[in-house]
């Protein structure tokens, strides 16, 4: 696989490689990257070729993907904007909430995927506060049915079933709680 990052990253560009911003975009036909292979292929990859390299190595690396999967929609600003955006068809497209809440979900669906099938770095990563960051995100959209639109395409019929359902499932971070 071709190295994807640049030599100077953190959870910024984590997060961008997560969402698919500033070129770190990999195609998919409904969302805005193809979140299968970023978790399966390219993380773990960067990972193994760069845990023990230099002063960014294994627990920074871990640190800003726990950072970018857990807080990106928080941390990742457009400089003074403030907003989330990614370039589509050479045009920046302006996520909504409830699409950005939707990617924040499968984040975390993903992650648990991903450590209980025993996928480095996941497994080695501090899971301590993901429940409580889920339940307090989480709780601000149970009520919202509205539906999650990306690039025109519903991904989400009714946000608040979804992240009711999901959040059933996500329940998995509870035994990672100290």
């Amino acid at each position: 696989m071709e190295k994807v990052f640049s030599p100077g990253f953190d959870s910024n560009t984590f997060y961008a490689l997560l969402i698919g911003c500033y070129g770190y975009r990999l195609p998919h036909d409904l969302l805005s990257t193809d979140i299968d292979t970023v978790f399966e292929h390219v993380i773990p990859c960067f990972y193994s070729e760069k845990k023990g390299d230099g002063p960014y190595a294994g627990s920074n690396i871990r640190r800003d993907l726990l950072q970018a999967i857990c807080h990106g929609q928080r941390t990742f600003v457009k400089d003074f904007f403030k907003e989330i955006f990614i370039i589509l068809n050479g045009k920046e497209e302006f996520p909504s909430p409830e699409y950005s809440h939707y990617m924040f979900l499968r984040f975390h669906l993903k992650l648990m995927e991903m450590l209980q099938k025993g996928v480095e770095p996941y497994t080695e990563l501090e899971l301590d506060r993901v429940m409580a960051n889920l339940e307090k995100k989480c709780s601000a959209f149970l009520e919202n049915h509205a539906p999650a639109l990306w690039n025109g395409k519903q991904v989400c019929e009714d946000i608040g079933a979804y992240t009711g359902e999901a959040l059933e499932k996500l329940s998995y971070f509870k035994q990672f709680a100290k």
